[in-house]
């Protein structure tokens, strides 16, 4: 399949979500990648739709889903530990991260 069949077929299955702009924090964290997928992510008053990772991130024993933006790094990084910066509200079940800073 060429890349942009693939590319195809991952916006028609992919996952819509719609997000607030209220996050309370701003912090460093780490964990281990266990997973992600392609979603569609919209912003509260804004009309345009945004291309994301969905990442699956394990920190203490819990799964942790954060929104990332397109990285190429990702899929080679399923498995490790990572360090990054987020943005978060306490008790989402999906928060954003900012910055993927390091692969511990």
């Amino acid at each position: 399949m060429s890349v942009i069949l693939e590319h195809i077929e991952a916006l028609k299955n992919a996952k819509i979500f719609h997000i607030g702009e209220d996050y309370t924090y701003i912090g460093h964290t780490s964990g281990k990648l266990v997973g992600f997928e392609f979603v569609i992510l919209q912003r509260e008053n804004h009309s345009e739709y945004l291309h994301r990772y969905l990442l699956s991130v394990e920190q203490n024993s819990k799964i942790e889903k954060y929104f990332y933006h397109m990285d190429d790094r990702v899929p080679g990084l399923i498995g490790e530990n990572i360090y990054f910066e987020r943005r978060y509200l306490d008790d989402a079940p999906i928060n954003e991260m900012l910055h993927l800073d390091s692969v511990l």
